[in-house]
């Protein structure tokens, strides 16, 4: 049996997806995940939000986004000061404990070390680790369904909310939004307008996510063609690629972490790549 002690590599959307398990008697709470039971977790990816606040007490919070999700790293009063060097757009590597909050029915990591991360290859062998490590434990890389709004954001709350619920758009629900805009206590909408947000949401996504599969599919044709094209042995490295693409650089990796992932592509020494079979 692992040892739940020992910080574990997990894809954020595996975390943030899982069951907590609340403290018991002899037993510290836990995270049920596809990849088995966790306390400690660490995670490596960009800050795409950072959040402060000061009222009872002193909050600083960092959004992190690792390609599958999106997890909050939280901490409160003298411990603020460990999210202080880190900004938007910064990839850092976290290791911490998980919490929740259970108003929102929200997974966290409270942090006991954040490291920067200046070289962007480290993000790519974490991806390779992570697929590696799964398919050893025999568990599949397919994205798990992730639940739009959560079922705590039901009950109405003021008299301003109740007068403006019915101009609410999907995005005005986004939980950072709405955090920011009404507080973090804020319970929530009607179930009538729960339901019918959701329902636009998730056709908005369904959309999206054909728009951008095709695009994936596109991007990847692309560069397949490129290594082709230009392997004469020794690969293609990563910037030959992206110059001859012209694909963000985001995205290029996306593209190369699955062709890698379906088999298409191998990677003949660190971020050069070669077709298999060629």
């Amino acid at each position: 049996m692992r040892d739940l002690r020992v910080a574990v590599k997990i894809r954020v959307v595996d975390l943030v997806t899982g069951e907590y398990v609340p403290q018991s008697e002899g037993s510290p709470a836990f995270v049920k995940t596809r990849i088995g039971d966790i306390r400690s977790v660490r995670v490596l990816g960009t800050v795409v939000d950072r959040y402060e606040r000061e009222d009872e007490r002193v909050f600083a919070s960092l959004t992190v986004h690792d390609g599958s999700g999106v997890v909050r790293v939280k901490v409160w009063d003298e411990n603020v000061s460990l999210l202080k060097d880190f900004k938007k757009n910064d990839i850092i590597d976290v290791i911490g404990r998980i919490s929740y909050w259970e108003a929102r029915e929200e997974i966290f990591i409270v942090p006991d070390l954040i490291t920067p991360v200046e070289d962007f290859n480290w993000e790519l062998l974490r991806r390779l680790e992570i697929i590696d490590y799964y398919k050893n434990l025999g568990v599949s890389l397919e994205l798990p369904p992730v639940p739009v709004i959560k079922k705590s954001l039901v009950e109405e709350k003021t008299k301003d909310l109740r007068e403006k619920k019915e101009d609410l758009k999907p995005e005005d629900i986004i939980p950072e939004i709405f955090e920011k805009e009404y507080g973090e206590g804020l319970e929530g909408f009607s179930e009538e307008i729960l339901t019918r947000v959701e329902k636009e949401t998730a056709e908005e996504e369904t959309s999206e996510e054909v728009l951008r599969r095709k695009r994936l599919e596109e991007q990847k044709e692309k560069v397949v063609a490129v290594i082709d094209n230009l392997d004469e042995g020794e690969g293609v490295s990563f910037e030959q690629i992206q110059s001859m693409t012209q694909i963000e650089e985001d995205d290029i990796w996306d593209v190369l972490q699955e062709l890698l992932e379906e088999g298409t592509i191998f990677e003949r020494r660190p971020t050069t790549y070669s077709i298999v079979g060629l």
